[in-house]
């Protein structure tokens, strides 16, 4: 039969509180990220909404707009009797407002179109889920390496 190895009573409750102080912090990191996923699914959720609802948008603002007509190496949009029909294309006014076609000022076609724009935090959505996740990341390590580095002996073992 084995020899039970016997661990003096300092040496574990220096053990227990070293192992109670790590497990806090961790299980703080933890909360954060486990708070965190939910939150950037969410966030991503919304952002897939709003961006669907922006393309909904566009579309009505497409299928409204009147039709222009632009040649392939052109720079701006025509009426549709001008600069050679056989040759230039159809395009919606908002499309071609899009794409940068100027208003032809010889043979007056409709004035460019108003644009919509989506929201900042749409167009923008992988580098601000980028920077959250890294800060959040960031925080872990540095959390973790105070930990390490930055624990005192417990009360009862100080000189």
């Amino acid at each position: 039969m084995a020899a039970r190895r016997v661990i003096p009573m300092e040496r574990f409750l220096l053990i227990t509180w070293l192992m109670n102080r790590i497990s806090r912090r961790r299980t703080l990191l933890l909360a954060l990220w486990l708070g965190y996923l939910p939150a950037a699914g969410g966030y991503l959720l919304l952002v897939t909404h709003k961006s669907g609802v922006w393309q909904t948008k566009r579309q009505q603002l497409i299928n409204e707009s009147p039709v222009v007509w632009v040649a392939p190496y052109g720079l701006h949009y025509h009426n549709q009797n001008h600069y050679g029909r056989h040759l230039s294309s159809p395009i919606s006014l908002y499309e071609a407002t899009e794409r940068g076609y100027e208003w032809c000022n010889i043979c007056l076609p409709p004035r460019p179109a108003q644009l919509l724009h989506p929201p900042f935090w749409v167009t923008y959505w992988l580098p601000i889920l980028l920077a959250t996740s890294s800060s959040l990341l960031i925080l872990t390590f540095v959390t973790l390496y105070k930990t390490r580095r930055s624990i005192p002996p417990p009360p009862s073992l100080q000189l």
